[in-house]
């Protein structure tokens, strides 16, 4: 008989009510780090990213990376308001 190892992973949570904008924002300044750093840690184009992360227009791959980093699930960060 095999055992089988299971991997539990616990996220850090979202508040209520938080819009992307503001969630990407507050991340960063809690780490002490610009949009800026952020890209460059996620391997982003900063210009693409600063000028769309606002409407969260930004790219699939961007937001897996970004759920990564902050380690969020990622379907919230989906689902996140805009406003």
């Amino acid at each position: 008989m095999t055992k089988t190892k299971v991997v539990t992973h616990e996220y850090n949570v979202i508040p209520e009510g938080m819009t992307f904008r503001k969630f990407i924002r507050t991340q960063v300044a809690e780490r002490d780090m610009t949009i800026k750093d952020l890209c460059r840690e996620c391997d982003m184009d900063y210009h693409q990213f600063s000028t769309t992360y606002r409407q969260r227009r930004v790219r699939a791959d961007w937001i897996v990376r970004l759920a990564r980093f902050f380690n969020v699930e990622l379907e919230e960060l989906i689902l996140m308001d805009i406003k």
